[in-house]
């Protein structure tokens, strides 16, 4: 090989993160060099992220209210105080913006490293496969951290807006420079990849496809990057690819979930169970199964940690997961999932778990988990989206339709008349009178196209509950979302939501044009010299 790679130069990329250069002080007999087909495919297992945006990014949603917070345990509960109330994040901690940030860029320098290596061998046809999973795992990383730590793309400003640095090589300088592209530009790169990559992917080349961008998974993801650049087109014809010609035969399968309150599945209803359960291979409704080392199992099955910002109850039944929709009002039995957690009347300590979705483990003490970046679910409702948009109501209705038959249990046929019935009716969202209906700010053709929106932007909001994608929505329709303490005296009916009639008070609201909407970048890679999120 003309120009060795070698594994050190993977962490190079980390650069972007303080400008320490310890990285260039391996020893040689401390590298090893990717030099051959068995390598690649070795080295790309790493080119995947080992932490998720998913806390930083739900608990900066309108999923969680602020409720009286006990003493301080540990950093992270810190942390979680600045992502709720929108401030910089000066924590270091495990999910913090610091190590997502790291996680990503050393999945990118993974991706480019298979890349430059492949390039190295001649690029040959043997190799199209890993070249399209190199690629379509560098696009992903980007898009992750562009999704975090920029705004929305927007065709007015998404030229000026600041993006993050797009990396397609290997760095290999001493104390190299970073700017900051656009957004726009990140995505016009991150779509170049994405094409690139989608006709080399080949599930032939994976013992267990699953576990990497296959074909359904590398299909659904550019499903959703065509859905927030707004190429509906495109969106619809890789969903397509996704669902095939009968979506229901690849939705979740719940059969064996417990029905809320009920023991009804085949799987025990406690948290451990049912996350284990949801991140099956088998299940159809599973395209990407990525392992982390984290801490969300942890977070999102039993609230240990970030108790204080949760789903309280006058969340759930107002606008969550307990809230009325299409299916009508809610009951225990309503859906195909198991929502729990301690609901005694006490405002300070009670709150609403949905059904787990990261598994939680342990390796050497340490916390690990499991996340599902894509699914079937979503990837429909992707679909129903596009069709909304395009004002094709008759396939939007069937996709939404095949949604709540899928997640719901209640005996009513989803129709136009009662999507316009139900969210024509529906009253707007006020921080006084909560509804899932809120008021979006992005311009639509009709009053129905609204209330077809509204219908799935709720049932997106279901699908999507802890992992992070529901702030992902409130960018994209430019929703206005306020944060509420409840207060510690504040009691409930925990049959119906209804509070003693203390109102929850309003501690901040955040604007579409809030630069805050942009979670800041680390400490570190500021004082490093790259330039800031605007405050």
């Amino acid at each position: 090989m003309k120009n060795r790679l070698l594994v050190y130069t993977a962490a190079m990329s980390l650069t972007l993160l303080s400008g320490c250069n310890k990285f260039l002080d391996e020893t040689p007999d401390n590298r090893t060099e990717v030099d051959t087909p068995a390598k690649i495919a070795q080295i790309l297992t790493s080119a995947y992220p080992d932490k998720a945006p998913c806390i930083l990014n739900e608990i900066s949603s309108d999923n969680i209210d602020k409720r009286q917070r006990g003493p301080t345990i540990v950093d992270r509960e810190n942390m979680y105080d600045q992502i709720a109330n929108w401030k910089d994040v000066t924590e270091t901690t495990r999910e913090s913006p610091e190590d997502v940030w790291e996680a990503c860029y050393l999945a990118i320098a993974h991706a480019n490293m298979g890349l430059e290596a492949i390039e190295e061998l001649g690029n040959p046809a043997s190799l199209r496969p890993q070249r399209g999973e190199a690629l379509m795992c560098r696009a992903f990383a980007h898009f992750l951290l562009v999704n975090t730590f920029a705004r929305h793309i927007d065709d007015e400003t998404g030229e000026q807006d600041m993006g993050v640095v797009y990396m397609d090589h290997t760095e290999t300088a001493v104390s190299p420079t970073y700017h900051r592209e656009s957004v726009a530009d990140n995505y016009r790169r991150m779509q170049a990849d994405i094409e690139e990559a989608l006709p080399l992917i080949d599930n032939g080349a994976y013992s267990q496809p699953k576990f990497h961008f296959n074909r359904s998974a590398a299909y659904a993801f550019a499903t959703r990057f065509y859905l927030y650049t707004r190429q509906y087109d495109k969106v619809i014809a890789c969903a397509n690819e996704v669902l095939g010609e009968n979506p229901g035969a690849v939705m979740r399968d719940m059969s064996g979930y417990p029905v809320t309150g009920i023991q009804t599945g085949s799987v025990p209803k406690d948290a451990d169970n049912t996350s284990k359960y949801y991140v099956e291979p088998g299940n159809p409704g599973n395209l990407l199964i990525l392992p982390l080392r984290s801490y969300l199992g942890y977070v999102f099955q039993n609230r240990s940690y970030c108790k204080w910002y949760s789903q309280s109850p006058y969340l759930a039944f107002s606008e969550g997961l307990k809230a009325s929709g299409p299916w009508g009002l809610y009951s225990a039995s309503t859906f195909y999932i198991y929502i729990t957690g301690n609901t005694a009347t006490d405002a300070s300590t009670s709150q609403y778990l949905y059904q787990s979705k990261f598994p939680e483990y342990f390796v050497n003490s340490n916390h690990r988990s499991e996340w599902v970046p894509f699914t079937t679910g979503e990837t429909l409702l992707c679909r129903a989206e596009a069709y909304i948009m395009k004002e094709d109501y008759t396939h939007a209705l069937q996709d939404l339709a095949l949604w709540m038959k899928t997640w719901t249990t209640v005996d009513i046929k989803l129709t136009d008349q009662l999507i316009n019935d139900t969210y024509g009716d529906m009253p707007h969202y006020t921080p006084t009178n909560p509804t899932p209906k809120k008021r979006l700010g992005v311009q639509l053709a009709s009053e129905k196209q609204e209330n077809y929106i509204d219908c799935c932007l709720q049932f997106r909001r279901f699908q999507t509950w802890d992992e992070g994608l529901r702030w992902m929505d409130i960018k994209r329709w430019k929703i206005t979302i306020y944060r509420r303490y409840i207060a510690d005296d504040t009691t409930y009916n925990v049959d119906t939501g209804e509070t003693d009639g203390t109102t929850p008070q309003i501690l901040d609201t955040l604007t579409p044009d809030d630069p805050r909407v942009a979670i800041q970048l680390p400490q570190s890679v500021i004082r490093a010299g790259l330039e800031p999120n605007p405050r």
